[in-house]
């Protein structure tokens, strides 16, 4: 039994109360095996970072696993089978490959029995904001890519595919979630731009994007008023 008592303990000094880790996610593993995918973001006041940990951590000793000490601290990893599938790269302390500058989210798979990791997406130059698995991931991922001020929805059969950008309408897209029954996956995403409002969308089939179905009205007065324009701009300095 953990002794509470206050008595005997040293007492607590301001920085220390800023040395606390903060539980993100769990996963099971997917089998029998008495494991689970741990992610956290610490905070190390001594080198004025936030950790954004994964790792995999026994049931029935103290051993863990690191998986990445960059991760997406807002994007819950995907454990399926022997594949872990997660987001790096957004604190900027660089990835897999090594140190880069760009402060942008790459996607990787870990395969926990070989320990091989794999970067999905690895010839896009933008960010890769969010992901979903296709059919459970037997037909890969479905991914939301950022190039300027555009995010687009990708597709990619494996990491030795080409990463196919589908068909459809100009703006963001966020929050993709899929769900296959019958191995066949049926998609969902909120979708925006400058001249449609935010509302959510579903398609039972990838290849019709532009025949996504609006799920929500809950913007409709936005449609109703002569709003402003909005254009997009791209700075560039003559000195870069």
């Amino acid at each position: 039994m953990t002794d509470h008592s206050s008595s005997s303990k040293p007492k607590f000094t301001l920085d220390e109360s800023f040395d606390y880790t903060i539980f993100l996610s769990l996963t099971l593993a997917p089998d029998k095996d008495q494991t689970i995918l741990i992610q956290i973001l610490h905070r190390d006041w001594t080198r004025n970072i936030n950790e954004q940990h994964l790792y995999l951590q026994s049931f029935n000793s103290q051993d863990k696993k690191l998986v990445t000490r960059n991760a997406s601290d807002s994007l819950k990893p995907i454990w399926r089978g022997e594949w872990i599938a997660y987001i790096a790269g957004f604190t900027g302390e660089g990835s897999v490959e090594g140190v880069y500058q760009e402060n942008q989210g790459r996607l990787y798979s870990l395969n926990v029995v070989s320990g091989q990791i794999e970067r999905w997406a690895d010839k896009f130059k933008g960010a890769m904001n969010d992901f979903a698995l296709l059919e459970n991931g037997r037909k890969g991922v479905i991914l939301l890519g950022q190039l300027n001020t555009e995010i687009q929805i990708y597709t990619q059969q494996s990491t030795y595919d080409p990463l196919i950008k589908l068909t459809g309408w100009n703006g963001t897209s966020e929050n993709l979630v899929t769900t296959c029954v019958e191995n066949k996956s049926t998609i969902a995403f909120i979708h925006s731009s400058f001249d449609a409002p935010q509302e959510i969308y579903y398609i039972n089939t990838i290849d019709q994007l532009n025949s996504a179905k609006k799920v929500t009205n809950e913007n409709k007065l936005f449609t109703e008023r002569n709003l402003p324009k909005g254009t997009s701009y791209r700075w560039a300095n003559k000195d870069d």
